[in-house]
């Protein structure tokens, strides 16, 4: 059977921090210019990279499904019925089971991972693909990174001289050059060991600690981004984001 390559988006969070906003709309369909909503720039910018997409929808997610039913009808939309109970670890593991099925996991030749709620600028998607699309790229377990210069209690990546990642610093604090950017490539071999120890980490703050605690087996490659990411996680990302998408 020909190998597939995936997408597997993250957007089953409840936005509490967004205030009534978050309430009444999932992230995912913050509007845009030209009527785009951030989940939809997501599913344009990645679709040509993977041959199935699949979106993890869980709070308002009825508004998700009749959204991505009307304007991506080839994206997958799997409901994580139990997202306010679990981390993020119960969403992956939803779509990992929706692409065994579909595919089988060992016949995912590549599985790009992203978090549903990030608006990522041109040119940082330009570098992305320069790294996803290169040579042997199948081959690496990828994770990318962007410099942060508010990085309180993010990720950050300690990497040595070729890039591999040595170690992950939890509570980074100041200016760091590596903070996690929510996007992640793995290999077939990687996927097939992320969905048979993913139960492990459904009860864990978050499913990122699979690569966490793995390091030294999956051999995990920084690759830093040029350009800029903005994650929505609260108001005040809002409106920074619509200052910069009225510059």
């Amino acid at each position: 059977m020909e190998k597939n390559k995936a997408i597997v988006i993250l957007a089953a969070g409840q936005g509490k921090r967004l205030g009534d906003w978050g309430k009444i709309m999932p992230k995912g369909l913050l509007p845009l210019r030209k009527g785009q909503t951030l989940l939809g720039r997501l599913i344009g910018q990645f679709s040509p990279f993977g041959d199935k997409v699949v979106v993890v929808t869980g709070h308002r997610h009825i508004l998700l499904k009749e959204y991505l039913a009307d304007r991506f009808p080839d994206v997958l939309a799997v409901y994580n019925e139990q997202y306010q109970a679990y981390s993020n670890a119960l969403s992956l593991k939803c779509a990992l089971e929706r692409l065994d099925k579909v595919y089988g996991m060992k016949n995912i030749a590549e599985l790009l991972i992203l978090d549903g709620d990030s608006y990522i600028s041109q040119q940082a998607l330009t570098s992305i693909f320069q790294y996803i699309t290169a040579e042997k790229a199948r081959d690496k377990n990828m994770i990318f990174t962007t410099k942060n210069k508010r990085a309180d209690g993010e990720w950050n990546i300690i990497c040595n001289s070729s890039g591999s990642v040595v170690d992950i610093d939890l509570q980074a604090s100041g200016f760091c050059d590596n903070t996690t950017a929510g996007i992640l490539h793995f290999t077939t071999k990687a996927a097939c060991q992320l969905y048979a120890e993913i139960d492990k980490y459904i009860k864990k703050p978050y499913w990122d600690l699979f690569y966490y605690e793995d390091l030294s087996e999956l051999n995990l490659f920084n690759c830093s981004i040029e350009g800029n990411i903005h994650e929505v996680d609260r108001l005040e990302d809002i409106e920074n984001l619509y200052g910069e998408l009225l510059k």
